[in-house]
This record gives structure tokens, C-alpha cells and sequence, in this order.
């Protein structure tokens, strides 16, 4: 072919590729005008594309033929110090055995991966060679822990790994019917084990919901540290070529920076920890790459905003509605945290990540929520709900106490007021007949009958305002009433009252 020719082709093949996939066909046959030897090269470049781009997306134990298509059968072989038994599961890169050992030291079930000789290469297996040590050494309950590895006779890469008999991790927690507070519980043995691995300088890269397993014993694992990096300093000179030989992993969970090609490094766990945080959650995933090519991939992920868990649950989820109530706030925070597309804006750690989880099941604020007055009184009142509602009926019987007292005391007041009044009002009245009335009748002719029926009722009249005082009185003692002012009663007498 000659180079007039082979560009023609690059750019037919450039042209096509910006088009949607049904209307290629159309284009193809107009740009080649009955060219059949260009039409040709283009459809094979771009099956060629279109293959790679699905390649990318495929998971490391769901079905491919890319493996099969060497035809191999590996029942019985034998790989270093094990013998296959039987096949797991295959995908893209590989595929994965039960195997057990076969050299008589004892006997051990393990998952045996083997890599594609296709991914081979004098770096990938440097690359292979180092990390495996490292890798051996994680020793972590809820990590299924690197037995071995090495290569076969036929120069194939393969890894021994901790042999899991359980269910895969969104399963289990659909299957068991796990409550909101058991997933979060759940999840965070996950993160325990990638801060592990950080801590040991050790990123996953391929944190997703296959790659975990729940065990019998209800214990989570996190399988599959084969395309693991090591961060270590003699490891930066040579990270960008081994990023290029072995860059495998799956959109749905890889980060942005990860699809883009850009350095990986812990928070790119965060990322694919919050994708299965989120699926766990709302039984979907933020975003689909299914059909996509990767310019559309990439502009997905690094473009698109993931929509609010609470706004997101599958609605064939048993009781979706309950926990659509139960996501919004912390776990929306939480989640979209963990999700964010620059990674300096992400959590700066899965401590980070897992200590917001732990402080809303003990109902302190998180940090991925603004702290403000109200969000903090919010959290308190439900964090001390018993000491809270005690403390509130008690106010509230102080309270009615006080209103009933100052009830009492107003009543009381308003019936001295009215005592009071009615004793000036007698004792005006009584000053009026002795004063005012008396002396004008006493030079009557026959008004002597007059005269003491006016003084009998002013003293009767009188008594009344000394009621009060008679009662203060003490038993048996008699109380003196005396008239300041003396009056002619009878017979012209004067009298003391």
C-alpha cells in the first residue's frame, strides 16, 4: 500500500469515527464511492476500534472470547506448585481456576488467574516480578490474600490467590435484604482493607463490586490486586511506560483521571470506592458507558455530574420509597464527595471516606455537609433523643407550673383588689350616716328611733370591712372595735362604741 493510499484510509477512518455508529455504513459506501479496497480497510480499522473499546469495559471474570479464542483447555494443568481443577471465570485479560496444590506439602484450594500472553512483554513481567512480593505480603482479614505467582512453561503469567466460596458483594446485601445502616456497616470493612493497602503503599486500580466477595461467615473480601501499583520511590521513573504497557481496568468504576491516562494514586480508589458506594446504595451506577466509545467515555466522566443517590434508587428496589427518605442529606454528600471529578476535591484518604460514614451512624455532623447551627442542632436532637425528650417535659411541667401559679397569684390579686374596694365603699357608706346623715336628724322631734337604726347599720355596715382582721385573731380573744368619734346614742348618754 502506498502512502497516498494509507492516508487516505486515516482519514476516512478519522472522519468515520466521529460519526454514530448506524449511520457509518452510509457514510462509508458515499466517502469511498465503490473503492472497495479502501471500504474494506476502514471496516476493519474501525472493528478493530470498536473491539479495543469494548475490551476496556470488560470485566475480569465475566465471559469473553477473547481468552478462548486460543483454544487452550487447562483442566489438569499444571501451573508452578498447582493443578487445575476447573474454571471460575474468564474476561478480557485472562481467565480464573479453582486449583489446588499438588506438591504434597499440604493440601490448599486456590483461585489461580492467568494472565493472556498477549499482555506479556519484558515490562509487564518486571513489573509482574516486583510487585508480586509486595503484594504477598498484605495480610488483612477482609483482603483475599496473594498466595503466589509466577510463570508457566509456556511463558504465561499466573497468580495464586486466597480461594473465596461466597457471594458477590451487591448480591449479598440484595439477597440478605440488608438495612441502610448494614450496608454502610458492610462498606466499611471495605475501606478498612483499601486503607490497608494504601498504607502499604499498595492502589487497587480495579475497586468494583465483582472484584468483592461476602463470604459464609458475612465477612466481605477484596479479591483481585492483580493490576495493583506500588508507590514507592523507585517506582515513579519508570510509572508512565508500565502505565502504557498495562492499563487495563473498567470505566464504570475507574476514575477520570484513570480513563484519561493521568497518574493514579490513592484517591483514584476513593473514586471507584464511592461508584460502589453508590451502586450499593441506590442499586445503580452514576453513570453508563454501555455502547459508548471512549471519546464518549471520557467526556462522560470527566464532563458529566453523577445525579443524587436519593434521586437515583432503582425503583424495582424493595421499598424504594423508604429509602429514598432515608438518602437524602449525609449519604447524598457523602456519596457525591467521594465522586468528584478533580481529585483534589475528593476525600483526601479512604479514612477520610469511611471516618464521614462512621460519624453518621453515631449521628455526629460529617465533613462533606457545610456546618452550619442548624445542621449540628439537627444532628444532636437525633444523637440524644431520650436526654433530649426528658429535658423537654421537664421544661415543659416547669413551665405549666409557673403559668398556673402566676394563674393562682392574678386570681388572688383580683379578689383583694375587689375585697379592698368593697371595704372603702362600706366604710364610705358608714361615714356618710354617722358623718353626714345622723347629725341632721338627731334635733328631730321623735327621730331618736331614726337615729339609732342609722347607727346600728353603720356599725353593722362596718363589721364587714373587719372580717379579714377577726380571722387573724387569735382563739379565744376578744377583739375590741373602737369608734374614734363619740355619739349621743340615748337619753342624751354619749357612748363608746
Amino acid at each position: 500500500m502506498d502512502s497516498a493510499n494509507f492516508q487516505k484510509i486515516k482519514e476516512v477512518f478519522a472522519e468515520a469515527l466521529e460519526k454514530p455508529s448506524k449511520e457509518r455504513e452510509d457514510f462509508l459506501r458515499e466517502k469511498c464511492a465503490g473503492d472497495a479496497e479502501l471500504l474494506d480497510e476502514v471496516k476493519s480499522l474501525l472493528e478493530a476500534n470498536d473491539k479495543t473499546e469494548k475490551f476496556i469495559d470488560q470485566n475480569a471474570l465475566e465471559n469473553s472470547s477473547e481468552f478462548a479464542a486460543s483454544g487452550k483447555h487447562y483442566d489438569g494443568t499444571q501451573f508452578g506448585n498447582y493443578k487445575i481443577i476447573r474454571e471460575i471465570g474468564r474476561g478480557g485479560m485472562g481467565a480464573v481456576f479453582l486449583a489446588e496444590r499438588s506438591d504434597g506439602e499440604f493440601e490448599q484450594k486456590v483461585a489461580l488467574k492467568i494472565i493472556r500472553q498477549s499482555f506479556g512483554g519484558s515490562e509487564l513481567e518486571k513489573h509482574f516480578r516486583r510487585e508480586r512480593q509486595i503484594l504477598a505480603s498484605l495480610n488483612h482479614p477482609n483482603i483475599a490474600k496473594l498466595l503466589d505467582g509466577g510463570v508457566s512453561a509456556n511463558g504465561e503469567l499466573f497468580l495464586a490467590m486466597e480461594y473465596i466460596e461466597g457471594e458477590l458483594f451487591l448480591n449479598y446485601a440484595e439477597d440478605h435484604n440488608l438495612e441502610i445502616n448494614e450496608r454502610l456497616n458492610l462498606f466499611l470493612k471495605i475501606c478498612r482493607a483499601v486503607s490497608y493497602a494504601h498504607q502499604n503503599l499498595v492502589v487497587h486500580r480495579d475497586i468494583k463490586p465483582a472484584n468483592i466477595l461476602v463470604g459464609k461467615d458475612g465477612e466481605p473480601k477484596l479479591l483481585d490486586f492483580g493490576l495493583a501499583r506500588v508507590l514507592s520511590e523507585n517506582f515513579a521513573s519508570d510509572a508512565a511506560q508500565t502505565e502504557t504497557v498495562f492499563r487495563a481496568f473498567t470505566p464504570s468504576y475507574a476514575s477520570p483521571e484513570q480513563i484519561r491516562g493521568k497518574n493514579v494514586s490513592t484517591v483514584s480508589d476513593v473514586y471507584s470506592l464511592g461508584v460502589v458506594f453508590y451502586e450499593l446504595l441506590t442499586g445503580d451506577k452514576p453513570f453508563h458507558f454501555e455502547g459508548k466509545n471512549i471519546e464518549e467515555i471520557i467526556k462522560t466522566a470527566t464532563e458529566n455530574a453523577p445525579s443524587f443517590p436519593s434521586r437515583a434508587v432503582n425503583s424495582e428496589i424493595p421499598q424504594s420509597a423508604a429509602r429514598i427518605s432515608q438518602l437524602k442529606g449525609d449519604h447524598d454528600n457523602i456519596t457525591l464527595t467521594a465522586l468528584r471529578k478533580e481529585p483534589e476535591r475528593r476525600y483526601k484518604s479512604v479514612e477520610a471516606f469511611a471516618g464521614d460514614i462512621e460519624r453518621h451512624l453515631q449521628g455526629l455532623p460529617i465533613s462533606a455537609r457545610p456546618n452550619t447551627v442548624s445542621y449540628r442542632a439537627s444532628k444532636f436532637l437525633r444523637r440524644n433523643k431520650i436526654a433530649v425528650a426528658a429535658t423537654a417535659f421537664i421544661i415543659t411541667a416547669l413551665i405549666s407550673g409557673l403559668a398556673i401559679a402566676l394563674w393562682q397569684a392574678s386570681v388572688a390579686r383580683s379578689q383583694r383588689d375587689r375585697a379592698e374596694k368593697r371595704f372603702s365603699d362600706v366604710r364610705q357608706l358608714s361615714n356618710a350616716l354617722l358623718n353626714d346623715i345622723a347629725p341632721k336628724i338627731e334635733r328631730l322631734e321623735g327621730s331618736t328611733g331614726a337615729q339609732q337604726a342609722v347607727v346600728t347599720q353603720s356599725l353593722a355596715e362596718t363589721s364587714v370591712g373587719f372580717t379579714t382582721n377577726l380571722s387573724k385573731s387569735p382563739p379565744g380573744k376578744p377583739v375590741k372595735l373602737i369608734c374614734r368619734r363619740r355619739r349621743k346614742i340615748i337619753g342624751g348618754r354619749w357612748t363608746r362604741c
